[in-house]
């Protein structure tokens, strides 16, 4: 597998902001639900899990097609 490393323009204009959502809105839910950071930090475990090669969505697409 091919190491991924995204350009400056990648890194500013679409890693970044992703990044920055992700932790507000996860902060957000902290407050809104009142629960433990660690139930949320479980919550982002279980969707990064889903972003493994092993788990590639997009490879699991086309051998649907």
């Amino acid at each position: 597998m091919e190491e991924f490393e995204p350009t400056i323009d990648q890194i500013n204009d679409d890693i970044k902001p992703a990044w920055e959502d992700i932790k507000f809105l996860s902060e957000r839910l902290v407050i809104k639900l009142d629960c433990p950071r660690s139930f949320i930090g479980g919550m982002l475990h279980a969707i990064a899990s889903d972003f493994t090669e092993k788990n590639n969505t997009k490879n699991k697409q086309n051998d649907q097609i």
